[in-house]
């Protein structure tokens, strides 16, 4: 193809005067000047205000002659943003009256008149071989009712040659879409008078400008763009040129994804107070086969698998309980994540330990477990805590809704390791993992020696007690009936001194002492031995009291197995 020279003829500059134009009509609407908020003269149907209704508003324009001209083309630059049902048009008088003459490609939308709002248009007009004294006309029609800014011409240039640039309409391309394979097809109708140079789409996905070429097929011009990974973005547009001028269409950009899951839900209870929340949603849609997904908490790290479309996840106190959810997908390209889910903000008022005292006990250990924490909304007589498999908990002493004290018994053939830690309160069952830890039974602390190991019926003794590691605090000694705790306990690191009376009755044999320092129970073993009234082969003036002390004696004598007994004083020899 050959390319002609473009020349220009005659200039008509509005900006600098009215062009010699003549308005005439109904109203008399044409109006040249200055529009508010605009630089440069205009003519216009009417200044900073809409058009008047049931009007024919026309303006002239006096043509050159174009002989010898090889190609007259007129190029008007304007403005079009009409009322309903108004119109704007073109009409030539070469001597034999008005005739329409219709733009290079026709009006769009293939009318027969400008309608509604067209914007800024550069619009060509192949004149025909016209005499000096042609007249063009633009003629704008009002019809009964609705109105709008009107019609305003900018400028005019008359050429010799080609200036109309190609004109692209009805530009189609892909939409959003799940297709990994492509190609993805756009198509245009292209129109130019003269002569096409090119035709292409030139797109951007991310990695720069890429050209694809164009080819006419059945009235339109197509192109197919290739395959696209997921979540990619495609923006692109056509380009045609002629030998003087380009017309660029931009086409709505697309996307490639792989869908993501719907309807993501919650607890919705207006107050829910838990450890865990179950999380729900709908599988996706999508041609692509789903492996499973995977649960994300916006503000941690936090990642957990699911096979199915729900999911109990934990809450830990740290997190913004702010959650989402993608498919896994079966791909050409293996496994794919596909788009998340809208972000679900949670609400959960999480329980929380913040002190487990001790955290741990040895097996055979009878301790006193507190516990102290948030939002645990403790309640007398209706919490327990459970330590699992081998342990034993009493009734529990609430102190407050969140903190509470309950003696634990473990069992001499409890399995060591980590125990859940289960509370109940008003608001359900708490679990915390981890919490509590039962110890290596070789090393548990325990009572190492007690001095005197033995007490005598009805006998009182300073005992010591000696245990395996310090007492964490003051020591209660706790006894059965047998005996009686005649003092208070003296404490020093692993040691307590204590006087104990064993009652005249005491049954004999072992007995066992528990020491209570306020954080664990050691257990000790202390024997009786029976009292036996010693043998006598003469009159002793001392009773089976005698060096006993108050406390013996008032102990034989509530048990009553005191005796007296006479004995006979051996006779005397006097000498002769």
């Amino acid at each position: 193809m050959t390319c002609a020279a473009l020349t220009l003829v005659v200039l008509w500059d509005l900006a600098a005067d009215d062009g010699g134009f003549v308005p005439s009509g109904t109203l008399q609407q044409w109006e040249h000047g200055i529009p508010s908020g605009a630089t440069d003269a205009v003519w216009v149907t009417r200044l900073d205000r809409d058009t008047q209704n049931d009007a024919v508003e026309d303006l002239d324009i006096v043509l050159p002659a174009t002989a010898g001209l090889t190609r007259p083309v007129l190029l008007v630059e304007h403005t079009t943003d009409l009322g309903p049902g108004d119109t704007a048009r073109f009409l030539l008088d070469t001597g034999a009256g008005f005739e329409p003459l219709p733009p290079v490609g026709g009006y769009p939308g293939g009318g027969s008149a400008y309608v509604g709002a067209g914007g800024t248009l550069s619009t060509g007009l192949l004149l025909p071989q016209v005499p000096a004294g042609a007249v063009l006309r633009l003629r704008f029609e009002a019809d009964a009712s609705g109105a709008g800014p009107g019609w305003a011409i900018h400028g005019m240039r008359l050429f010799d040659g080609d200036p109309v640039p190609p004109v692209v309409r009805a530009v189609a391309g892909p939409s959003d879409n799940q297709d990994l394979l492509g190609p993805h097809r756009v198509e245009a109708e292209i129109l130019e008078d003269v002569g096409l140079l090119s035709a292409e789409v030139v797109y951007d996905s991310g990695s720069g400008l890429v050209t694809v070429p164009m080819s006419p097929a059945g009235g339109l011009y197509t192109a197919d763009l290739p395959a696209f990974p997921p979540d990619t973005t495609v923006d692109w547009r056509v380009e045609a040129r002629d030998c003087n001028t380009t017309t660029s269409a931009v086409g709505a950009p697309f996307r490639v994804f792989l869908a993501a899951p719907t309807g993501l839900a919650g607890p919705t209870a207006p107050h829910t107070v838990d450890v865990e929340a179950t999380l729900t949603w709908t599988p996706p849609v999508s041609p692509w086969s789903i492996l499973g997904y995977v649960v994300r908490e916006t503000g941690s790290a936090t990642e957990l698998p699911s096979a199915t479309n729900a999911l109990v996840v934990p809450i830990d106190p740290s997190w913004d309980q702010r959650f989402t959810v993608v498919a896994v997908y079966e791909t050409p390209d293996g496994e794919l994540e596909g788009d998340p889910t809208p972000e679900l903000q949670l609400d959960v008022e999480v329980p929380e330990l913040s002190a487990v005292e001790p955290s741990s006990a040895f097996p055979g250990d009878r301790v006193y477990l507190e516990i102290s924490g948030t939002s645990l909304y403790l309640l007398e007589g209706l919490t327990t805590v459970s330590v699992g498999p081998g342990v034993s908990a009493g009734a529990v002493e609430v102190r407050d809704v969140d903190r509470a004290t309950v003696l634990l018994t473990i069992d001499p053939d409890a399995t060591p390791g980590p125990r859940s830690l289960d509370v109940s309160g008003a608001q359900g069952v708490f679990r915390f993992e981890g919490a509590f830890h039962i110890e290596d039974g070789a090393l548990a602390p325990r009572i190492t020696s007690v001095t005197p190991s033995s007490i005598i019926q009805g006998a009182e003794a300073t005992v010591v007690l000696e245990a395996s590691r310090r007492f964490e605090g003051p020591v209660t000694v706790l006894v059965d009936d047998d005996f009686i705790v005649a003092s208070e306990p003296v404490v020093l690191d692993d040691r307590v001194t204590v006087d104990l009376v064993a009652i005249g009755a005491a049954q004999p044999g072992p007995h066992d002492l528990v020491l209570d320092d306020g954080r664990r129970l050691y257990t000790a073993t202390l024997r009786v031995d029976e009292y036996r009234v010693p043998t006598r082969t003469a009159c002793d003036a001392s009773g089976p009291t005698g060096g006993m002390g108050l406390a013996g004696i008032l102990a034989l004598a509530a048990g009553g197995r005191r005796r007296s007994r006479r004995c006979r004083m051996p006779p005397t020899h006097e000498s002769p």
